[in-house]
């Protein structure tokens, strides 16, 4: 995705999110806002993506302020949230009657991890609401290459897996499973 007209304003505001979060001290506040403004507009241009931009954000902050890591007690209880819910979510899949149905539902589960973020301006995800989540994904997963996925991942020897969000990898655990049962 490349960055639109709204990305620098939420970029914008979560360095100011992630940086009250970094330090408690408000010249390092100041300063790792001020830093990462800079960065966020010395590598913005028309080709770039927000996570790209994001990327740098972040780096600029962790460094600025010491912290390296912000979000840490939001990650800490995003993962236990999210193993918590485990047991609904298997429950879930099990109910699909076809092993193409449980990876469908698996990948739809490991979507809706995806949306656990934090610091995102008039964003917030509740872990009590995962089932209406899981719901909204089902009905309108918008680009859907579940099919395509499913096909490639059985022909493959090796798939590797990459996560991003605290939380989510619980969620992505039941999803390797899945790759793991096809042969994967």
């Amino acid at each position: 995705m490349k960055i639109k007209l709204y990305c620098p304003s939420c970029l914008i505001n979560r360095a100011f999110v992630e940086s009250q979060k970094a330090s408690d001290d408000p010249e390092i506040r100041l300063k790792s806002l001020l830093d990462s403004f800079k960065a966020i507009s010395c590598n913005t241009n028309p080709n770039v993506t927000p996570a790209y931009l994001g990327t740098i954000r972040d780096r600029t902050i962790k460094k600025t302020s010491k912290n390296p890591d912000p979000f840490h007690e939001e990650k800490i209880i995003s993962n236990q949230r999210a193993i918590e819910l485990l047991p609904l979510a298997k429950n879930y899949i099990e109910k699909a009657e076809t092993p193409s149905d449980k990876f469908r539902k698996a990948c739809l589960i490991s979507i809706v991890g995806n949306a656990f973020e934090f610091g995102i301006k008039d964003y917030h995800f509740d872990f009590n609401d995962l089932p209406k989540w899981i719901e909204e994904v089902e009905k309108d997963i918008g680009i859907d290459h579940i099919r395509k996925i499913e096909r490639l991942a059985n022909k493959a020897d090796r798939i590797l897996f990459l996560t991003d969000n605290a939380g989510e990898i619980a969620f992505d655990k039941i999803l390797v499973e899945q790759l793991k049962s096809m042969g994967a």
